[in-house]
């Protein structure tokens, strides 16, 4: 929750954005693990949810899913592609 505290607001719906980020990278039933119980391409997942959080303008990911699962690299790709909102590269 931390990463998206810069954007304000209230709490609740915080954690349903962060919900419905994580339900769409494939880990929402994975939401209150702990980061150290998370294989590598889920954290690397989780990443990519802190950085999208508070709906950057760019999004720069240098090799973001090596050690996914090709499932995982698809599921990051395609879910940053549609995490991406008009006028919002994603590199």
């Amino acid at each position: 929750m931390l990463p998206a505290y810069p954007r304000g607001g209230p709490r609740r719906a915080l954690e349903a954005d962060a919900h419905e980020l994580l339900a769409q990278f494939g880990l929402g039933d994975k939401a209150e693990y702990r980061v150290e119980w998370l294989s590598g391409g889920e954290a690397q997942r989780t990443a990519i949810c802190r950085a999208l959080i508070n709906g950057p303008r760019v999004l720069i990911a240098d090799e973001p899913t090596p050690t996914s699962t090709p499932r995982g690299r698809a599921t990051s790709c395609g879910s940053s592609a549609s995490s991406r909102r008009p006028g919002r590269p994603c590199c």
